[in-house]
């Protein structure tokens, strides 16, 4: 059975930015599970979860983490398949590529790792001035 990208997307953001107990972020562990199954087999789906967390939390308040762990891994995992949607997505959504610029290279191939670095926004991270 496949679960509606929002449900994992909303899953994910719950153990997040809620206060949770001991035993409702283990409960919760069920979002980050079927995140990271999408992101290693099946690019589509874990596209759509990709997307479906960013337009839930349009204010960046899990940018560090969204752009450092499923972001970054869908890259390292997936993207020989993704890229070119990725690189269209941050050219449409330059809030998109502002989370692109919070992506290290992880195991990403060099000729994937390129294109991101591209496509990607760097001001506002690790001491890049934003704009203004």
């Amino acid at each position: 059975m496949i679960l509606e990208a929002k449900l994992i997307a909303q899953g994910w953001l719950d153990l997040r930015l809620s206060k949770l107990s001991k035993r409702e972020r283990a409960l919760g562990e069920w979002a980050n599970e079927a995140l990271s199954e999408a992101i290693h087999h099946d690019a589509d789906y874990a596209f759509e979860i990709i997307e479906a967390i960013h337009e839930l939390d349009p204010d960046h308040r899990t940018v560090e983490q969204f752009a450092a762990g499923p972001v970054e891994d869908l890259l390292a995992y997936q993207g020989v398949v993704l890229i070119d949607r990725i690189e269209r997505k941050a050219q449409d959504d330059r809030s998109f590529a502002f989370v692109l610029g919070g992506v290290w290279q992880n195991i990403m191939p060099d000729n994937i790792w390129e294109r991101v670095q591209r496509c990607r926004e760097r001001r506002g991270w690790d001491g890049v001035p934003a704009r203004t």
